[in-house]
């Protein structure tokens, strides 16, 4: 993850907006619209930038994640939506996240700290690395 990273850093004004009001739901305490808010950040991501849809498309072909996801044993994943109490739906004609549950505190943190993180590979214009993808997920 990105260390350091704040909403004033995003470049996409849209994309600022809506991470701050992530971070203000954050310490207002209200999880579920910071999650709501980081959703719709990354769908937003998942739409304008190709880089990270193709990157996200290789890690999700992947037989590992596949199979992990299948068998509820995978959590995390490069650039993949953490599965926490919201999950990405690629099954549709667009992604969509679907929150089950309010999340708890720590899981707002981590959906909050992931979508800054992709949003700054996203306008990085750099390659995105996946890497190797093995165990650990979880």
């Amino acid at each position: 993850m990105t260390l350091g990273i704040k909403p004033a850093d995003i470049k996409d004004e849209t994309l600022r907006v809506t991470m701050e009001r992530a971070s203000q739901a954050l310490d207002g305490g209200a999880n579920r619209d910071c999650v709501d808010a980081c959703a719709e950040a990354y769908l937003s991501v998942l739409k304008h930038y190709p880089k990270i849809t193709s990157a996200l498309e290789t890690v999700m072909s992947n037989e590992r994640v596949k199979a992990g996801l299948e068998r509820g044993m995978i959590r995390n994943a490069p650039l993949m939506w953490p599965r926490y109490g919201a999950k990405l739906d690629l099954s549709g004609d667009e992604p969509s996240i679907n929150v089950e549950r309010t999340p708890a505190f720590a899981e707002a943190i981590q959906y909050y700290e992931f979508t800054l993180d992709v949003i700054v590979k996203a306008e990085s214009g750099e390659e995105i690395e996946v890497g190797a993808i093995g165990g650990g997920f979880g």
